[in-house]
């Protein structure tokens, strides 16, 4: 006697023989998924002339002139009965015929959440470092938050890599509270994965950390590169080795015992002295070693040229996007109170480095930004659109009167341009203060 299995084999082996049977299988399925019951009906339209024929034999209707077909899950079932394969369950033979569990999508968003759990648990359970396993724990369960959507994204499109991802990010938190001071970021990828590129911009890894550490700081999620590194800098995370230094010129940096340092030698043999985060530590204080301000440039030619041209100045070369080591300088200056007057490139990115110096440190002011200068140092060299909306963040009246300038010409200036003319304004006012 043919068990109840049997029957639904039996029956499932019948359909899968018959033409006209495919899509109408798929159908019921796909109804029987979005409503967990055997309920409902799936049309069918624009039946072959095989579905008419397998239809009509199992209804006993004509459907000839038809354009669409209406099946009741439940009718389709009973239809069987009377025949050999009387007592099916619809759901069973579908399972046999797809050789497949058919799962309703309800059934399928449960047992997704009891993995997603079992997967976390099991995760949280690995996490060894207390702040990152504090953080990730918070950040898992809550789906609405910028790191548990980003989460969520990764989970489901790969739970492997996450736990890979996860595992070295929970490395990277216990090597930055292990001590030490700076971390290279290749060196400190390199040690927590074996891959010096694993915390390059792109990598998943990166953005990761980007969110644990805006979180772990309270700080908002970074949207630019001054904003990143600004961030990492809070954390001793360095972009690479020449992160570690610094171009000066005229700088005086004493202990906490007020005991020179030594910088002022190279003042004196007009040459410019390189500093490193490690002679930074060393200073208390810092004092320019030529009366007036000391200059800060964007470009390393200009910092060069000016220097050489007016070897009794003080100046900074911050290299474009400012560096750890600068930031360290011009945060040390501020607290000795030595004013810097600051002068880079007249185009977006340029004009946001400045406005940000200035927001960031009260001794820090734009010098020399003014439409005449930008009209001698501009170039050939368009602005998109893209880039233009960035001087809408602007707020010091000099800065937003170039930006102006920008926004008709559209061009970018570049302060190599202007390199007489900086000098020339130092040599016209020696105290100059604004």
């Amino acid at each position: 006697m043919m068990t109840e299995s049997d029957i639904n084999e039996s029956c499932a082996a019948y359909l899968k023989n018959l033409e006209g049977i495919e899509r109408i299988a798929r159908g019921l399925r796909n109804k029987y998924e979005s409503l967990n019951d055997v309920a409902g009906n799936y049309v069918l339209k624009n039946p072959s002339e095989a579905e008419k024929r397998f239809l009509r034999g199992l209804f006993r209707k004509d459907y000839s002139d038809v354009k669409q077909i209406s099946i009741s899950l439940k009718k389709f079932e009973r239809a069987f009965d009377g025949t050999k394969y009387e007592g099916i369950s619809l759901v069973e033979v579908l399972s046999a015929y797809f050789r497949e569990e058919i799962v309703s999508k309800k059934d399928m968003k449960h047992r997704a959440s009891r993995m997603k759990e079992a997967f976390w648990r099991d995760v949280l359970k690995k996490a060894e470092n207390p702040r990152f396993h504090a953080w990730l724990t918070e950040t898992a369960w809550n789906s609405k938050s910028k790191g548990g959507n980003w989460l969520n994204k990764q989970y489901e499109s790969d739970p492997e890599k996450l736990v890979l991802l996860i595992h070295r990010l929970d490395k990277i938190a216990s090597l930055l509270a292990g001590g030490t001071d700076f971390w290279a970021r290749p060196v400190l990828a390199a040690k927590a994965t074996k891959d010096p590129h694993a915390l390059d911009d792109d990598e998943a890894l990166f953005k990761f950390m980007l969110l644990y550490l805006s979180a772990v700081s309270g700080s908002s999620i970074p949207e630019n590169a001054y904003e990143r590194s600004v961030l990492l800098e809070q954390f001793g995370i360095i972009a690479d080795g020449s992160q570690l230094s610094v171009d000066t010129y005229g700088l005086e940096g004493f202990d906490e015992h007020a005991v020179s340092l030594g910088w002022d030698v190279f003042f004196q043999r007009h040459e410019p002295l390189i500093l490193t985060r490690a002679n930074l530590r060393e200073a208390a204080s810092i004092q320019a070693s030529s009366a007036g301000p000391v200059f800060a440039f964007e470009n390393p030619s200009v910092f060069h040229t000016f220097i050489q041209m007016l070897p009794s100045c003080s100046a900074v070369c911050t290299s474009g996007q400012v560096n750890q080591t600068a930031l360290a300088l011009l945060g040390i200056l501020e607290k000795c109170n030595v004013p810097v007057l600051y002068n880079g490139d007249y185009d977006p990115e340029g004009l946001m480095i400045a406005q940000r110096l200035c927001n960031r440190f009260g001794n820090v002011s734009p010098w020399y930004y003014n439409c005449e200068a930008y009209e001698k140092c501009m170039s050939d060299k368009k602005i998109s659109e893209r880039r233009l909306i960035q001087l809408r963040e602007l707020s010091h009246p000099a800065l937003i009167m170039v930006a102006e300038k920008l926004e008709k010409y559209k061009k970018a200036g570049y302060q190599e341009y202007i390199v007489e003319e900086l000098i020339g304004a130092r040599k016209s006012d020696p105290m100059v203060r604004s």
